[in-house]
């Protein structure tokens, strides 16, 4: 479910676009900083607009973006006209801004070219009808604010792709939104949003809708209709009614962490393309039977849910990857999971297992097995077939006893032991028998293996 990424930045912009000591005051300042840049073919001006909307600080970078074609000729096209593979036209195409006050002055909407805008500051309470003026913004990033409302001219941004309003108070979305006919991704998590608009079902390139932590308790009926639609995130939405998430053809990644679900609707068994499920923190009194014929699943997160068992028939996820059930009640686990042979990632850690799970031994694709926090006393010689183990976690177990041998575990590279471990000599010399380039963790201090045999031995 996303954020700003990396920039490169050529040499700052001088002459208008900064005042005397790098200070610059009023619109008129803001719309030199902006010509400043227009030096360059492609620029991303950088400013603090005071709480008066008059004072300004201005830092104006310009970057070179070359459109298509090779390289090394891009910068042969400023100044003169642009040929193909020469860089954009004049002007800045990004503009990333701290606002201080709680109003985003108009000029900004009046940049020509702009494509990206980023609104810091965090003092923000709305955005302008003007935004609608942005005609070729791809990319609106709003989030940590004090929003309470979009304005309906959202809707004439037809070229955005990407709009973030994470962080704010909105309480609803404008039915607008459904004009946002390139929008690619939604973020509107951590906000007060208790319903989603129907006409929201009608955004036809929608691949990533982020929903979490907000007072969501049921989704739009027609949802099925984003046929787009690649990852869903709904976590901390309290006892949300999930079922029309089923009708999602292409929906790959589901989120329904901490929603206070008993179960899970039984519409969620037609999503034969998911491979991530997380559904961790709901206090299931059993494994959810919809998840049964998910069989394209590689991820599925199970922790926190207070399971006591788990089905014979989650050994028929034979795509699973990683699985994660920390945190719940468990002691065993059927031997059926021995069909699991591509799991490369086990979470056991925190729950009641007073012994490792001869299903686990099967699972020959283990590279990190965490079994911290539970009642297991011996490490049986059965580990030793897990040859492509890199990590494994045992602290916080009151073990007394390794194998004799654990030398076929020669991928190993971090062994994490309870604190006190090193008391029989046998471990001592299974530790130093453990690869050169590993690490034994007792608790805090760590030891490296290149020094174990002066040590130890």
């Amino acid at each position: 479910m996303a954020g700003a990424g990396g920039r490169d930045h050529g040499t700052p912009l001088t002459g208008t676009a900064q005042g005397e000591g790098g200070r610059a005051r009023g619109a008129s300042d803001l719309r030199a900083a902006v010509s400043s840049a227009r030096s360059i073919s492609s620029g991303t001006v950088r400013c603090t607009l005071g709480a008066d909307g008059r004072h300004r600080e201005v830092a104006a970078r310009g970057v070179e973006e070359p459109l298509r074609g090779p390289e090394p000729q891009a910068h042969r096209g400023l100044g003169r006209r642009r040929r193909r593979g020469d860089l954009a036209p004049a002007g800045p195409r990004k503009l990333e801004i701290s606002v201080t006050g709680e109003e985003i002055p108009p000029e900004v909407f009046r940049i020509p070219g702009l494509t990206h805008l980023t609104v810091g500051g965090r003092s923000t309470t709305g955005l302008p009808p003007e935004i609608g003026n942005c005609s070729g913004l791809k990319k609106l990033n709003v989030r940590g604010h004090r929003i309470t409302a979009l304005p309906r001219e959202i809707g004439k941004l037809s070229r955005l792709e990407s709009l973030y309003v994470d962080g704010n108070a909105l309480t609803s979305l404008p039915a607008e939104i459904s004009e946002l006919a390139s929008l690619e991704t939604l973020s509107v998590g951590n906000n007060q949003l208790g319903a989603l608009p129907d006409e929201m079902t009608r955004l036809p390139k929608l691949r990533d809708l982020s929903l979490a932590t907000n007072r969501l308790t049921a989704l739009p009926r027609e949802l099925g209709r984003l046929a787009a639609l690649d990852a869903l995130e709904l976590d901390k939405n309290a006892r949300v009614d999930a079922a029309p998430a089923g009708e999602l053809p292409a929906l790959r990644i589901l989120g329904l962490r901490s929603c206070k679900l008993a179960d899970l609707p039984a519409s969620l068994a037609k999503l034969g393309s998911l491979e991530v499920l997380a559904v961790g923190n709901n206090p299931f009194p059993r494994v959810p039977e919809a998840i049964r014929p998910l069989t394209s699943l590689r991820s599925l997160y199970l922790w926190g849910a207070k399971l006591t068992e788990v089905p014979s028939w989650l050994g028929g996820l034979t795509r699973l990857t990683l699985l994660e059930l920390e945190k719940n009640a468990l002691a065993s686990l059927p031997s059926e999971m021995a069909e699991l042979t591509g799991m490369e990632e086990l979470r056991l850690e925190s729950n009641a297992f007073d012994h490792v799970p001869s299903a686990v031994f099967a699972m020959t694709s283990l590279r990190r097995l965490f079994l911290m926090d539970n009642r297991i006393s011996e490490l049986p010689a059965g580990v030793n077939a897990l040859t492509r183990l890199e990590r494994l976690d045992l602290t916080g177990n009151p073990l007394e006893k390794l194998p004799a041998d654990l030398s076929a575990l020669s991928r190993l590279v971090r062994l994490e032991l309870p604190q006190g471990a090193l008391t029989d000599a046998s471990v001592r010399g299974q530790i130093a028998r453990l690869p050169p380039s590993g690490e034994v963790w007792f608790g805090n201090p760590v030891y490296h293996a290149l020094a174990r045999c002066e040590q130890w031995c």
